[in-house]
């Protein structure tokens, strides 16, 4: 439950709103930091890069530590 809560601070809402793939952005491919701690939480949640229920959501916080990056 901690890690769903978590992963909706990271910015469901943002996911939601813009259903990007962030490897299709020309935007440099770095993991979001959490606005609470000023840290990307991504290295600690890396093993949820793969699971179908939050690939969407670290795909788009995570592109770097999850291997999403286009380049």
């Amino acid at each position: 439950m901690y890690t769903f809560a978590l992963l909706l601070l990271l910015g469901l809402g943002n996911f939601l709103v813009a259903g990007q793939d962030p490897a299709q952005n020309a935007a440099p491919c770095v993991d979001k930091t959490n606005p609470s701690t000023g840290k990307s939480d991504c290295y600690s949640l890396a093993y949820l890069c793969d699971q179908d229920a939050y690939r969407p959501i670290m795909t788009q916080q995570c592109p770097k530590t999850c291997g999403r990056c286009s380049s």
